[in-house]
C-alpha cells in the first residue's frame, strides 16, 4: 500500500509541473494554454521594417580598376566582332596554304611554317586573336580559314591553337 502511494504522489507532482515544463509530450496546446493563462506571449511584438526605396538591398563590391580587360568583357568585345578583317584574313589562309621550301627539308620546313603562323597570331590584337580561336574552334566546312589550319598535323595544331587561347595572358604581360 505505502508503494502504490509513492506512485501515486510522483504522478501528481509531474502533473502539478506539467504546463511549466516548455518541452513536454504535453504538446504545444498545453503549452499554449498555460502562456495564454499567464497572459504573456513568447515572442516579442514584430518591429515594423521599412526600407528606403533609394537603397537597394544587395549591391555588388566595389571592384578595383583595371586597366586589363576581364575575360568576360573580351569575350562580349570579340562576340561583337566576330569578323576578322579580309586582309588578315586572306594573310592566314595564304600564309597556311602556301608551299613549304623543300631546300631545308620537310620538318624543317614545317617548324619553319609553324614559326611564321605564331608570328602572325602574336602581331593580331587580343579581340581579333579570340575571333580567329573561336572561328578555328568552330571549324565550319565552308570557312576557308579553319580548313587550311585543320590541314596542319595534330601536334602543331594543337600548339598554334595554344599559343592563340594564350592570346590574353601575353597581352597583360
Amino acid at each position: 500500500m505505502k508503494r502504490q502511494t509513492e506512485v501515486w504522489s510522483v504522478e501528481e507532482s509531474q502533473e502539478e509541473t506539467f504546463h511549466d515544463m516548455p518541452n513536454d509530450a504535453g504538446g504545444m496546446a498545453n503549452r499554449r494554454t498555460h502562456l495564454m493563462a499567464k497572459g504573456t506571449s513568447e515572442r516579442p511584438p514584430a518591429k515594423s521594417m521599412v526600407l528606403p526605396t533609394n537603397v537597394s538591398i544587395w549591391e555588388p563590391p566595389m571592384q578595383a580598376e583595371s586597366k586589363t580587360p576581364t575575360t568576360s568583357e573580351l569575350l562580349q568585345k570579340a562576340r561583337a566582332a566576330t569578323r576578322i578583317a579580309p586582309e588578315t584574313e586572306r594573310a592566314l589562309i595564304e600564309l597556311l596554304t602556301r608551299p613549304i621550301d623543300q631546300s631545308a627539308g620537310h620538318n624543317a620546313g614545317y617548324a619553319v611554317r609553324e614559326q611564321e603562323i605564331a608570328q602572325m597570331f602574336a602581331s593580331l590584337e587580343l579581340q581579333t586573336a579570340l575571333a580567329v580561336a573561336k572561328r578555328l574552334d568552330l571549324a565550319k566546312y565552308d570557312d576557308p580559314l579553319a580548313t587550311a589550319f585543320n590541314r596542319m598535323v595534330a601536334s602543331r595544331r594543337n600548339r598554334l591553337r595554344a599559343f592563340l587561347g594564350d592570346a590574353r595572358r601575353r597581352a597583360c604581360v
